[in-house]
This record gives structure tokens, C-alpha cells and sequence, in this order.
């Protein structure tokens, strides 16, 4: 006991023990912080999910991923607002080809969309809300608008691809944080992905302060970085690359993919269906990059060969018109420099293009007539 009449290890105890009760009363109050956000109110809503793939240009982007946290992830973005009477909401499922890499805000197809000022025939105001997480993979999507469907979407263009709708688990990291959710969607559409075997609820002790301190101060970090996306409008650092245009043409500078031949599984874009009920549907096969179109041997690109491509084309194009659904193949709807730094990944010039194709498909979907 020190001379003052304190005892160390007594105040040494009753620290931690009201530490251990402040942890684990925050883990049973289970508040959803996320929900608290300066986006939207004190700085303008985000026009795409907050994401930046390498640490080290989060404070150059002004941007950062919350992906552990969809209450936050939301919030930050400009779904989050009330929608108008007149509005017909469109939201966007996809990868990062449809996030937009390499692109700023602005330039996106969804906000190239959104310049037009699409009215349906009925006089609504078509709004384009892009949702897309730049992995790919159609559960991680399916879970996306399972949380979207709040915000009341008239309609949903889902982007997809060879690679999103096979089950390789590629979008494990963003799935696992949401195991409860993503069990509860797969025993209620009888899925059986391969991510299920690794979903795993979070322990007590993750679910206390000190367990959630790392996701709570990357959703500070994003509210801080909120004002420098208001003075920029930028939240994408750009990096140079190569124009996939000109290193496709060089085999030393690319390196082929070896396509894993299987049955694509639709259960997902089943299920997809199914939970959106009466909101409006399209599937749309995204743009891929074309090295040698006037060769009908050649293989499409580096990562597609010409075999596996064709034969996802053709089993997804039979399920859908088997069932019936609207579907937008715009496998071939780009010319090369449509395509940024990969054969996935769209430039400017091909997010006008995109735009222009799918304004009338928006038009035709949104006109309750048909």
C-alpha cells in the first residue's frame, strides 16, 4: 500500500475488471455503429463503396474498405439517402470492373447513367446506385442485395462473369464477417457454396470493444476521410499501368491464365431472384477484352481461352432463357482500348459505351407495360 493509502494492486484490478464489464457490456448492447455517419448529412454520400486495395494510398484516395461492417459500408454511401416520391431506384451488383478501377467517380458507367437523366415511361426519375465490390464472386453479391433491399431498389442490374459464377470461395474475407446472414440466405435457398464451410460467427470476446477495435477505427478513419472526398470528389489513387490494348500484344508481358474447366452453378442467381421478389431483374454478361476478333481460333485474351469462354456463354445464355429472365450479354460490346489495365477492367471510353447500351435496356426494364 503506497503512503497515501492506495493500493496499487487493488486499483490495478478494479481497472481491469471494469474494463473486462465495459467490453463485454458493449459486446450484449451490440449497437450498430455504423449507422452513425457524417456521410450523407455533414459530407456528401460516396457514389460507390468505400474501397482501396492497398493500405499504403488510403490517405490518397481518401478511401478505405469497411467491408467488415455493412451498416457502415452503406451509410457511406449516397443509397443511404431518403428516396424521392419520383425516383425509380436502380441498384448495381458486381466486381471490380464495375466499381470502376482506374476511374474517378464521374466517370463510371452507373453516374454516366445518371448524367442522362433517364425518366421512365411513366414520368420517374431512373437513378443508378453502383454496389459493386470489387471481388468476384455472385454470393458476396447476393449478400450485398440482401442488405440493399431496404433502401427499396425498383430494379437490379446484376454483372456478371465467367469467374463471379464459379464457386471458388473468392470473396471468402468479405463473406466470413457475415456468417449469420450468409447461413440464414443459404438454409433459405438451399444453397451449398463452398464458402459454407468456413463461416464462422464471431466469439464474445470479437464482439467486445477490444475484439472490434481494429474495424471501429477503420469506420472512424472513413468518416475522417469524408472530407477529403468532399473537397476532391476523388477516391480512387490512381496508378499507372500498361493499356491491356498494347501488353496483350506481347506475350512476355503477360501471363496466361489457366481456366479451371467446370459447370457454372445459377443456384445463386437463382436464389438472387427469389429474394428480390418483385423488384425487377437483369442479368448482364460484362464487356471482355478482344485480342483477336477476325481470328475465330485465336484465344479471346490472357485470361479467357477461346473453349472455356464459349462454353460459359452458352450454358449461362440456355439457363436464362430456360427461366425466362432479361439478360444482357455484352460480352463483345467493347473495342480494345474500351479496357483499361486488364481484360476486365473498362477505361472511359468504354463506360460511355457501356452507358449507351444499357440507357434503352434501363428504359424498356423501368416501363411497367412491358
Amino acid at each position: 500500500m503506497s503512503k497515501n493509502g492506495v493500493n496499487p494492486a487493488r486499483l490495478l484490478l478494479k481497472a481491469m475488471g471494469l474494463f473486462i464489464a465495459f467490453n463485454f457490456a458493449f459486446a450484449a448492447l451490440d449497437i450498430p455503429w455504423g449507422k452513425l455517419s457524417l456521410y450523407n448529412t455533414v459530407v456528401p454520400g460516396r457514389l460507390r463503396v468505400p474501397y482501396e486495395q492497398q493500405p499504403e494510398y488510403y490517405n490518397f484516395a481518401h478511401n478505405l474498405p469497411v467491408f467488415e461492417d455493412f451498416d457502415a459500408m452503406f451509410a457511406a454511401h449516397v443509397i443511404a439517402q431518403e428516396k424521392a416520391a419520383n425516383e425509380y431506384r436502380v441498384v448495381v451488383l458486381g466486381d471490380s470492373a464495375d466499381w470502376g478501377f482506374h476511374l474517378q467517380p464521374k466517370q463510371i458507367f452507373t453516374e454516366q447513367l445518371n448524367a442522362r437523366h433517364l425518366v421512365t415511361c411513366d414520368g420517374k426519375q431512373i437513378r443508378v446506385y453502383n454496389l459493386a465490390y470489387p471481388l468476384p464472386d455472385v454470393v458476396k453479391d447476393l449478400l450485398i442485395l440482401d442488405y440493399s433491399l431496404k433502401y427499396e431498389p425498383d430494379a437490379v442490374l446484376w454483372f456478371v462473369t465467367a469467374m463471379s459464377l464459379q464457386d471458388k470461395s473468392s470473396a471468402k474475407s468479405l463473406i466470413i464477417p457475415h456468417s449469420r446472414r450468409a447461413r440464414q440466405l443459404f438454409e433459405r435457398y438451399n444453397l451449398e457454396p463452398e464458402v459454407a464451410r468456413h463461416l464462422v460467427e464471431p466469439t464474445l470476446w470479437e464482439r467486445t470493444l477490444w475484439g472490434k477495435r481494429q474495424v471501429l477505427k477503420k469506420m472512424i478513419t472513413l468518416q475522417i476521410y469524408g472530407l477529403g472526398w468532399m473537397a476532391t470528389g476523388v477516391d480512387f489513387y490512381e496508378r499507372s499501368y500498361e493499356p491491356v490494348w498494347l501488353a496483350e500484344k506481347n506475350p512476355s508481358k503477360t501471363q496466361k491464365q489457366a481456366n479451371s474447366w467446370s459447370d457454372w452453378d445459377f443456384s445463386v442467381l437463382q436464389a438472387g431472384y427469389s429474394l428480390a421478389g418483385d423488384v425487377k431483374m437483369a442479368v448482364v454478361n460484362e464487356p471482355i477484352f478482344i485480342l483477336n476478333p477476325d481470328d475465330p481460333e485465336a484465344d479471346y485474351n490472357s485470361r479467357y481461352t477461346r473453349p472455356f469462354y464459349d462454353a460459359y456463354r452458352n450454358q449461362l445464355q440456355e439457363w436464362m432463357e430456360e427461366e425466362g429472365y432479361v439478360f444482357l450479354d455484352f460480352w463483345n460490346l467493347l473495342p480494345p482500348t474500351g479496357f483499361s489495365d486488364n481484360p476486365i477492367h473498362r477505361s472511359a471510353e468504354g463506360e460511355l459505351l457501356l452507358a449507351d447500351a444499357l440507357a434503352p435496356a434501363l428504359l424498356t426494364i423501368s416501363c411497367p407495360q412491358r
